[in-house]
């Protein structure tokens, strides 16, 4: 909600239209979330003036095809970002000072060429293969 990817709960069907459309939740998942979210919130991560600037900045400078996004939890958290490079769309992890590389997806075929310097772990591997699907529906549409 504060980066703007989904609707305010104010806004609550546009939030449980969003939710269907882009996430894995069931329907009565996506309800038992809505109803729980204040009493959640305190738990959930906050994106500090200076993080929001960072993330804004890395996906404008590397001009994202998917913006930059924190995926999983400390210690594993990673800032996986998708960059249009010519034939290829390259994954990087941003979280460090500087881009590593995690792979790149193929345009014509949309398959993923794994990099073998980089430890993903099941929720960054999901993240990004569920992205490569996105991006292929919309390069069909």
């Amino acid at each position: 909600m504060e980066r703007g990817w989904i609707p305010p709960i104010e806004k609550r069907d546009e939030l449980i239209k969003t939710l269907k459309d882009e996430s894995d939740l069931e329907y009565n998942e996506i309800m038992n979330l809505i109803q729980r979210y204040d009493e959640w919130r305190k738990y959930l991560p906050s994106y500090s003036l200076k993080l929001n600037t960072n993330l804004d900045g890395i996906n404008k400078r590397m001009n994202s095809v998917i913006p930059f996004k924190y995926v999983g939890n400390s210690p594993n958290k990673r800032l996986i970002g998708f960059v249009d490079e010519g034939k290829d769309i390259s994954i990087y992890d941003g979280i460090g000072k500087h881009l590593m590389k995690l792979g790149s997806v193929d345009k014509k075929s949309f398959s993923i060429s794994w990099g073998t310097h980089s430890l993903l772990q099941q929720e960054h591997s999901s993240y990004i293969t569920s992205s490569v699907r996105k991006l292929k529906e919309q390069k069909i549409l």
